[in-house]
């Protein structure tokens, strides 16, 4: 129950939303809700737990104001900066994609990355992979080696990969960063 006055709190201060029905509708890192109102629907997002120390919602914010203007995600209608809570519009007869429809839509998400990334946006953050790793590595050491036995030989490829792309040089552009099937949208007018 506190959870559900929780959800009517958000939705009154933030959209003046009275009364209205509300659907889990799943999630890997967040609690994803399906609000419907007597005008509209929309999809409320609750991070989970332990997910605040990973990503900055000052930056999601700010990076999620540019993708807007490109019309490559659902229109946002509140962040909280803080909290990371979002309410987007609802895409009607949507399909969440898997890694089954993923590959039957490859070029949809193909095309929809590449317009993104050939896009002028410019985020404000910079996300370095390789920091990352060591960003990871410094959180949850005592974890890696009981749970990967082989954890040193693989991180030791994905360094030399590094060597290799410094060589090339890297063109910094906005990425998305997180392209599990479960982030692409198909709905009738919209694929995001």
């Amino acid at each position: 129950m506190k959870k559900i006055e929780h959800i009517y709190n958000i939705l009154l201060k933030n959209l003046n939303i009275k009364n209205a029905s509300i659907i889990p509708i799943g999630g890997m890192t967040n609690a994803n809700y399906k609000i419907m109102s007597e005008t509209n629907s929309y999809v409320l997002r609750i991070p989970g737990e332990g997910i605040k120390d990973l990503i900055s919602r000052k930056n999601e914010y700010f990076n999620m104001q540019q993708i807007q203007n490109l019309g490559l995600d659902a229109t946002l209608f509140y962040f909280d900066e803080k909290s990371g809570v979002k309410i987007t519009k609802y895409i009607e007869n949507a399909e969440t994609l898997n890694p089954k429809t993923a590959w039957i839509y490859r070029k949809k998400v193909a095309d929809i990355l590449r317009r993104f990334h050939s896009s002028d946006i410019c985020f404000i953050n910079t996300f370095d992979v390789f920091r990352e790793i060591l960003r990871y590595e410094n959180k949850i050491q005592s974890k890696i080696e009981e749970k990967l036995e082989n954890y040193r030989e693989i991180r030791k490829k994905v360094f030399l990969l590094q060597e290799e792309l410094d060589k090339m040089g890297r063109k910094l552009i906005a990425c998305h960063n997180d392209t599990v099937a479960e982030n692409f949208v198909l709905g009738k007018e919209k694929f995001i």
